[in-house]
């Protein structure tokens, strides 16, 4: 009687074991049928059971059914998340799967878990949903936090969406990790400046420096600290002995004339900005400056020539002469700026004022019907 007590014993636990694990058998024959809903279910209901949620292959099936569901258009709809739930289901298989049996079809499948991640990220941020991009770019990071190219994309969409905290934490992060982009500690710094520490923004930018050092919008914005802590002889003092010794470095030049340009050393600016065209001749930046510079002069003084009194002729006639004279002076860099970007707007803005201020009504027509064909 006792041995037939325990047969039966062992009989029931037998019987209860492969309950517990048929889930997962059918779990995987539904998903090789192609029944992704069935699938689901009895994956779900597995994962839930206290002896087949420690079994590695309980979470392969679940992130091999998830990950099926997230491409398919007819159960796509059957998780909200389905991409993050395998990822997550891969996690807890890794975590159990002490032999590393799945070891190498988990890291395929998460490779492509991340692609379809990154894309659908993308679109997010293409469309203008931020928030949405911020949480996907998240999920990727959860499980791949050193994948720079994830969180450079989280940067961007928490800047774009105005999360200030994630990008502040997101463009921190990529500046620790090294990551070869100058954006990067421009975007930093600017958060800073507008947290008013111009302390941290101004070492971001001149860390910066050091590895970019070509890169005109990092000098610009060194440029911009020192003047908003009115160190402006420190800018230009340290524009000039760069200058000394690099004698040969248009970036540097061109910063120190824009720098002297916006103290209005305008002998000097001009000074600087045709040593920078000398050492490039199709140097558009600094050949449009030096005409945006006579161009402004022009402007400054056409504006108080019309304002002058029918009484002050003599002053009206020497201030058109004047304004002439700049004007002429903007319009052949303008001219060759243009040549160099046929497409920027603001040259051609420029040009056609100057034209029709100098009368060539002609030329003026001509550009404003190349502004609107853009």
């Amino acid at each position: 009687m006792k041995k037939f007590i325990l047969t039966l014993t062992i009989l029931a636990g037998v019987s209860t074991s492969w309950a517990q694990g048929i889930e997962v058998l059918n779990a995987y024959n539904y998903q090789r049928a192609g029944e992704l809903d069935k699938a689901k279910t009895a994956i779900d209901r597995a994962a839930l059971d206290t002896k087949t949620s420690i079994e590695p292959k309980t979470w392969f099936y679940r992130g091999n059914i998830y990950l099926q569901i997230a491409s398919d258009e007819k159960f796509k709809d059957l998780s909200n998340n389905p991409l993050e739930v395998a990822a997550e289901a891969y996690a807890k298989a890794k975590e159990y799967d002490v032999k590393g049996k799945y070891t190498e079809e988990i890291k395929q499948n998460n490779a492509q878990i991340t692609a379809l991640l990154f894309n659908k990220g993308v679109k997010e941020y293409s469309d203008q949903n931020f928030k949405n991009a911020i949480a996907t770019f998240s999920v990727i990071l959860k499980y791949n936090p050193n994948d720079t190219l994830a969180m450079f994309n989280m940067a961007l969409s928490a800047e774009k969406g105005k999360d200030t905290a994630m990008a502040k934490q997101s463009f921190g992060r990529l500046v620790e990790m090294n990551y070869p982009e100058a954006e990067i500690y421009r975007s930093l710094a600017g958060i800073y400046k507008a947290e008013k520490d111009t302390t941290k923004a101004l070492a971001l930018i001149e860390a910066a420096r050091v590895r970019f050092p070509e890169n005109v919008n990092l000098i610009i914005d060194e440029l911009n600290i020192y003047l908003a802590r009115k160190k402006t002889s420190e800018v230009i003092d340290k524009l000039e002995l760069a200058c000394s010794k690099d004698p040969s470095n248009k970036t540097l030049f061109f910063a120190l004339g824009t720098a002297q340009d916006r103290l209005k050393n305008y002998e000097k600016a001009e000074a600087a900005y045709k040593r920078a065209i000398e050492l490039d001749p199709k140097y558009f930046d600094a050949i449009y400056n030096m005409g945006a510079m006579w161009y402004n002069w022009g402007v400054e003084t056409f504006n108080k020539t019309v304002n002058l009194p029918a009484s002050k002729q003599k002053e009206y006639d020497e201030g058109v002469r004047k304004y002439q004279i700049e004007f002429k002076a903007a319009a052949p860099y303008l001219e060759n700026a243009l040549t160099i970007d046929p497409k920027d707007r603001n040259t051609m803005i420029s040009l056609k004022e100057i034209y029709a201020k100098l009368g060539e009504y002609d030329k003026s027509n001509a550009m404003k019907k190349k502004l609107e064909a853009k």
